[in-house]
């Protein structure tokens, strides 16, 4: 029980990230237009801002925020992972075999240990499927 209950986490978790991070990216966009509209209409020492300035300037701004948006939210995954790997708690991941496979068997033991051994030829059922 206690193994469901850490991938739900490590589910809500990333799922919680994801939409945080959407938010942010949205008021970020919204603070940006609001401000080009603002030097739009203004004067800055007494000259008229126009479009191409504030195009030039916010846009670039725009898009190195959706490259950094988009990499902190694979970094933050890739560190929830290895975090998470690293406690065994997403061992779920690895092997998730019961019963013979590649003349081998597999039981588990536990929640997270996995014994295997090879079957000796003397053992091997003919005409038995193998994945």
């Amino acid at each position: 029980m206690a193994f469901i209950l850490s991938f739900w986490m490590i589910f809500l978790m990333d799922s919680v990230i994801v939409l945080l991070s959407f938010v942010c990216f949205v008021c970020i966009w919204i603070c940006v237009l609001l401000f080009s509209t603002v030097l739009l209409i203004s004067k800055l020492n007494n000259i008229y801002c126009t479009w191409d300035f504030t195009a030039s300037k916010f846009i670039d701004i725009y898009w190195f925020t959706i490259g950094g948006m988009f990499s902190l939210g694979l970094l933050l995954r890739l560190c929830l992972l290895l975090y998470f790997g690293q406690l065994k708690f997403v061992s779920f991941d690895l092997c998730k075999v019961v019963g013979i496979q590649w003349y081998g068997v597999y039981f588990i033991l536990g929640e997270t240990t996995i014994f295997s051994k090879l079957i000796l030829e003397r053992d091997y059922i003919i005409g038995e499927l193998r994945i």
